[in-house]
């Protein structure tokens, strides 16, 4: 006695195919926002760096400026080149 209504015979044939589609759909979101968070990720990641290589060499730039304004003073002129190696040497032994 294998009666089965045309309801169940439907469902039956309905709902793996449900699931099925369901299951391949939710791979592709998957994928996809996977895809596009990581795309996400690497182009903050590049605009941080950027912003934080352009503040450095700001900065160095700023400290170069520095040392040619006070290697341009007429008291930095005037240095003993031989106290300067002297120096250099006591500051290579202590370290």
């Amino acid at each position: 006695m294998n009666t089965q209504s045309v309801k169940g015979k439907i469902l039956f044939l309905v709902i793996p195919i449900v699931v099925i589609g369901l299951l391949i759909m939710s791979g592709v979101i998957f994928n996809y926002a996977k895809s596009a968070f990581e795309e996400q990720i690497l182009t903050s990641s590049k605009q941080n760096t950027n912003e934080v290589a352009t503040g450095v060499s700001d900065w160095l730039d700023k400290r170069m400026m520095e040392t040619h304004e006070t290697a341009s003073t007429p008291m930095a002129k005037t240095v003993n080149a031989e106290l300067l190696n002297q120096n250099k040497k006591v500051f290579s032994q202590t370290f």
